[in-house]
């Protein structure tokens, strides 16, 4: 079941690509390669710092119920720093339309 919707959304990618690319007069791949592979350090980065924070969290406060989801969001909060300072690093395009509309609405 998992194998088949890989393939049906697969194939449904490729074939929305081919015509939005004629639609379009062209899609800019490259930037989305750049970008995602710019995320995906970023999102690295975040998975770290926050395995790593709660390693530390935990290894120090232990398995209580408090200590748990102060090692989440403790956890939590460093690795979405970490994310939103290396996708500015990186220059994330996304990260600017992100502040824009954050910034709008508040």
């Amino acid at each position: 079941i998992v194998a088949a919707t890989a393939i049906a959304t697969a194939a449904s990618v490729t074939a929305q690509c081919v015509v939005l690319r004629d639609a379009l007069g062209g899609l800019e791949l490259g930037r989305l390669l750049s970008s995602s592979l710019r995320i995906g350090v970023a999102s690295a980065a975040l998975a770290g710092v926050a395995y790593l924070t709660w390693a530390v969290l935990d290894d120090a406060l232990g398995r209580g119920l408090g200590a748990q989801i102060f090692e989440m969001a403790a956890a939590l909060g460093a690795g979405l720093a970490v994310y939103v300072g290396v996708v500015a690093a990186l220059r994330v395009p996304e990260l600017e339309q992100i502040r824009r509309l954050v910034t709008r609405r508040g």
